[in-house]
């Protein structure tokens, strides 16, 4: 009873905002307008998202401009639920929160080689940046560079991390978006039994430990695959951090002696079969994962939902949705 009390009011509000997330049906019209700017047109018509676009001219704004809009109605959300919740909920809303830092410096980073600053959009969220954050959002922002963007992040954690990937000849952005996520979700993991109570730290263990698997297991792959590293080195990357992966079957994977042999001993985890329907569904690994992670999300904030677990599934869902927004943006060029 003392849950139904503590979270009721956060927990309708929860629930009338998960009513404004896009339906598949919303993300099939999005993909079929044709260039960016019809899709940004299209986008301003849901509550979530219009007043983003209210007062700017959307002709001049390239993907990635929209892509900095976007990330702001995280902000946005994440103001509106902290409203209604109690001091240990805005605990964890802000240990989950840091993650917004993140998602600014990966936007920033896509936007190395195109050049397309909305320095309208930084300034919406510079204020923000500075106070939680060490990091100049607005030198980052106009990098045009890997080595210049790394530098700028020379006084924060991201940065040892970041210069390993780069000095093992790194060019892919993915490669340092993973990089920071797993800096970001290894530091959460060890702060949740500290900010949380055993009950609710086991319900955030059950998404975040499974989120934490598959991005070890991706992080091995394509250490593999695209950089030769040494055993050593990939321990070195990885989230110290196993759920629902043994550490034989993890030391099998990272001293796995070429690619093959690594995917064989991948086949022996937890999440093979769940995976490999989800591969037949889609014909794509990155897809199934997401398909499974929105599973367990989605299962644990219905089976519990006078507790942490809708606020931690909503965040997911929507953090979801705008990844999927963009990745459809990003199939038009220019607006």
């Amino acid at each position: 009873m003392g849950s139904v009390i503590l979270y009721s009011g956060i927990a309708a509000k929860i629930r009338a905002m998960r009513k404004n997330l896009l339906t598949e049906d919303d993300f099939n019209k999005l993909s079929q307008c044709g260039i960016s700017k019809e899709k940004a047109e299209y986008l301003s018509t849901f509550k979530s998202y219009a007043k983003l676009f209210e007062n700017i001219d959307v002709e001049s704004l390239h993907r990635i401009n929209v892509e900095q809009r976007l990330n702001l109605s995280m902000y946005q959300d994440f103001d509106k639920l902290y409203k209604f919740a109690d001091m240990k909920q805005k605990q964890f809303m802000k240990l989950y929160f840091s993650h917004f830092g993140i998602k600014m410096i990966k936007s920033c980073l896509r936007n190395i080689n195109g050049g397309y600053v909305d320095q309208a959009a930084i300034s919406m969220y510079k204020d923000f940046i500075q106070r939680n954050y060490k990091f100049d959002i607005v030198a980052l922002s106009e990098s045009r560079s890997l080595e210049e963007f790394i530098n700028v992040l020379k006084n924060t954690h991201y940065y040892p991390i970041l210069k390993h990937i780069y000095d093992h000849g790194a060019t892919n952005t993915l490669d340092y978006e993973i990089a920071l996520d797993m800096k970001y979700f290894n530091s959460i993991w060890k702060k949740k039994d500290k900010v949380l109570g055993k009950k609710e730290a086991d319900i955030i263990a059950t998404t975040l430990g499974s989120r934490i698997d598959m991005m070890n297991m991706n992080w091995i792959y394509r250490a593999k695959k695209y950089y030769n590293m040494d055993p050593h080195e990939i321990y070195a990357m990885l989230i110290p951090v196993r759920y629902r992966i043994s550490a034989d079957l993890m030391k099998k994977m990272v001293e796995a002696e070429n690619l093959e042999a690594m995917m064989e001993a991948e086949k022996d985890n937890f999440y093979s079969a769940r995976l490999k329907k989800g591969y037949e569904e889609t014909g794509n690994l990155g897809e199934a994962q997401q398909l499974l992670l929105d599973e367990i999300y989605r299962r644990t904030a219905e089976k519990n939902p006078y507790s942490i677990a809708p606020i931690n599934t909503y965040f997911f869902l929507k953090e979801e949705e705008i990844n999927r927004i963009i990745r459809i943006i990003e199939s038009t060029h220019y607006l």
